[in-house]
């Protein structure tokens, strides 16, 4: 697999300056990353008011909930056990949040809406 990027560089200085030059970059594979992952969850409803179900396809021992401002931080960290979980948060903020799930150092994140 691979993807193009395509970027608009210009590079100058005051003594120097570069036309636009064509370049091929390739990125080898990343080793060593564990192919297991966090199963699918989803937020229900998303936006909220700070109050949610966080409904999970699977759940495992270690599986933790992690709520993160957009600086990066955290403003809610909890053990799940249940696959299906009211979640209140309604004395946050109103704004976008990242929301992880992480099991066992595999993390999968997607947008939380406090409206």
């Amino acid at each position: 697999d691979f993807y193009f990027f395509f970027y608009n560089w210009d590079i100058s200085t005051i003594s120097c300056y570069s036309h636009m030059q064509e370049a091929t970059i390739h990125v080898d594979n990343c080793a060593g990353i564990n192919n297991e992952h966090v199963k699918d969850f989803y937020i229900s409803p998303n936006p909220n008011n700070g109050e949610f179900e966080l409904n999970l396809s699977y759940i495992g021992e270690n599986t933790t909930l992690e709520i993160l401002d957009l600086n990066g931080k955290l403003i809610y960290r909890s053990k799940l056990d249940h696959k299906n979980q009211l979640i209140n948060i309604n004395s946050i903020s109103r704004g976008v949040y990242l929301m992880s799930l992480i099991e066992n150092g595999n993390k999968k994140t997607k947008k939380l809406i406090i409206k």
